[in-house]
């Protein structure tokens, strides 16, 4: 069945259409983005407000089911509020926790990275003078 809007209402479903196609291209931009599912990411949310008439635009909800990720609109601040309480006391683990571990592993390894060349650097030049560029 296809739902029929009129004036404001149309209005503000072509600005949520508009508005999570521009935030999914954005997300999917990033180098993380395939690989937020394996890390236990499979839902993510964004409140959007926008000029008048519409001021609140809604929270948008993606959420990875069987391979895609899908789209809802929720409509009130406080219902967006609630989704997310009820989608963390789901996870049998704490998403915060677990993406603060996987920046501390990437960032240990950029710097264990970054000593290997600094350490290449110093034996290039027998440890003995000062390195120049």
């Amino acid at each position: 069945m296809v739902k029929v809007y009129s004036g404001l209402e149309f209005q503000k479903q072509q600005l949520r259409l508009e508005t999570s196609l521009q935030y999914f291209n954005n997300l999917k931009r990033g180098s993380e983005f395939p690989f937020l599912p394996s890390i236990g990411i499979t839902d993510i949310f964004q409140a959007f407000d926008a000029s008048e008439p519409h001021r609140f635009l809604g929270v948008l909800h993606l959420k990875f089911v069987d391979g895609e990720w899908k789209k809802e609109w929720i409509d009130e601040p406080q219902d967006g509020v609630e989704s997310i309480l009820q989608v963390r006391k789901s996870k049998f683990y704490d998403t915060d926790k677990l993406v603060g571990i996987v920046i501390n592993r990437v960032q240990k390894y950029a710097k264990k990275e970054a000593m290997k060349v600094l350490k290449e650097r110093i034996d290039e030049h027998d440890g003995g003078g000062p390195i120049l560029n």
